[in-house]
């Protein structure tokens, strides 16, 4: 018989990231949700490539949301470098 995989919500996730944050020691988190510490990490590290994305946006630097070509990145490099020599 098949097993079906626990879903959980990003409300439940980041509350529980929100616990470990505060100190709460990840096995005790673990053991009372019946989760793996695995689990709690990928979450931890999920919300955390958010906050860091959000910042950068914030601060007006740009974030890269896939792979670039090597054309993409020549051409990145191009303009960052004319920025720079501009200042």
């Amino acid at each position: 018989m098949a097993t079906t995989r626990k879903k959980f919500t990003d409300e439940f996730k980041q509350a529980t990231v929100e616990r470990l944050r505060a100190g709460e020691r990840a096995v005790d988190i673990c053991k009372e949700l019946g989760i793996t510490s695995s689990m709690i990490c990928a979450w931890r590290n999920k919300f955390e490539a958010k906050r860091r994305k959000a910042k950068a946006k914030a601060k007006g630097i740009p974030t890269v949301d896939r792979l670039m070509s090597r054309e993409e990145l020549l051409e990145l490099l191009a303009r960052l470098t004319s920025k720079l020599l501009d200042k």
